[in-house]
């Protein structure tokens, strides 16, 4: 499916136009749904390597489970989303920050993708940072 989504988004993006946010033309929706199924196919990827090759064949599925959920926190992940609007608070204000501070239009492309990676960085820590060392798992249990 993602061949599929990239050979079409590239056939928009070169026959009609380009991509754009703004607009949220065609050749954007074919880019949302190319990243969004290329990464639920990295993700299946992962999953299955680790299921297929880091576990004994010996374990039930409950045991690999609990081994994933200790290894990868996948509850702090879960747990993130009672923060989903502290989180979102934050975004808002870290994109306040990029767009005030910074001329984004006249940025290079390096600097633009040097300021996603670290708005993204920051937007992913930001759960675990919450959880971990203002304990909101005190506040969810009220």
């Amino acid at each position: 499916m993602n061949i599929v989504f990239w050979f079409l988004l590239q056939h928009s993006s070169t026959y009609f136009q380009a991509v754009s946010r703004r607009l949220c033309n065609l050749s954007f929706i074919l880019y949302t749904l190319f990243c969004g199924t290329y990464l639920f196919t990295v993700l299946l990827i992962i999953t299955l390597f680790i299921t297929k090759f880091w576990y004994d064949r010996s374990t039930s599925l409950e045991s690999l489970s609990n081994q994933l959920d200790e290894s990868f926190s996948f509850q702090k992940i879960a747990d993130s989303k009672f923060a989903g609007l502290l989180i979102f608070l934050i975004s808002n204000l870290l994109t306040g920050l990029v767009n005030i501070t910074i001329r984004t239009l006249y940025t290079s492309d390096f600097l633009a993708v040097v300021i996603l990676c670290v708005y993204t960085l920051i937007t992913f820590i930001a759960p675990f940072i919450l959880f971990e060392f203002l304990n909101l798992k005190k506040i969810k249990n009220l």
